[in-house]
């Protein structure tokens, strides 16, 4: 089992390229079955191995390597799941490239090809070309001296977390990209606002998000 997400009363197991689902009655119960419900399918327009499942209002979003399929509920006991491939998606290896919640409309990703992507139901579409230009291209970056007001070139560190690459949705309004990965935390992130379509800049070390109603929190959690 890969993961598993829970949709309209059914508890859901997936592998790398089937979807299974619980009896509406007992959850542990995945004996395929017309009187309980429960069954398995291939969902329809998998490009590639299924990585993650993200929760939706409408039903769930299932990423995959290579492109996002949207898994929407019927209300049909019998055949309870319908798919369809997300137009214009990319592909995501990794949870952390994903954000939003399951009430939103739509989820962002930062995708494997380096795109930042607007995700719904209905299309996938690239939002915030600069820094997908930045981050694709760029392998240095400006680190600013608030002692000094000093700007120089990083010499290490990568721009990227290249293990899990990040992506941060906030107060339904602010898309947060981190870079400038050294020593487990990043260093800088772009902000981009939804709302008026603009960029910022953020400087800190940090490797959690985490916001309220009015402000959010740049954070460095280590263990031990």
């Amino acid at each position: 089992i890969l993961t598993i997400a829970g949709s309209y009363n059914y508890l859901l197991l997936f592998t790398a390229s089937t979807q299974y689902w619980s009896s509406t009655t007992t959850p542990t119960d995945f004996e395929a079955s017309l009187v309980s419900g429960a069954g398995s399918d291939i969902p329809a327009n998998l490009k590639g191995d299924i990585t993650f499942v993200k929760e939706h209002l409408a039903g769930f979003f299932i990423y995959t390597a290579k492109n996002v399929v949207f898994c929407s509920y019927t209300g049909n006991s019998k055949y309870p799941w319908k798919w369809r491939e997300v137009g214009g998606s990319s592909g995501f290896t990794y949870p952390t490239q994903v954000a939003g919640s399951t009430n939103a409309a739509a989820q962002y990703g930062l995708s494997n090809s380096k795109y930042i992507q607007q995700i719904a139901s209905d299309g996938a579409e690239l939002i915030a070309p600069e820094v997908t230009n930045f981050i694709s291209t760029q392998t240095r970056w400006d680190l600013f001296n608030s002692s000094t007001n000093v700007f120089t070139i990083s010499s290490s560190g990568t721009l990227l977390d290249a293990t899990q690459p990040r992506i941060w949705f906030v107060q339904d309004r602010y898309v947060i990209v981190p870079y400038g990965f050294v020593s487990g935390a990043y260093t800088y992130a772009i902000v981009f606002d939804l709302l008026l379509r603009r960029y910022g800049k953020i400087k800190g070390s940090f490797n959690v998000i985490l916001s309220d109603d009015t402000d959010f929190y740049l954070i460095h959690y280590t263990t031990g």
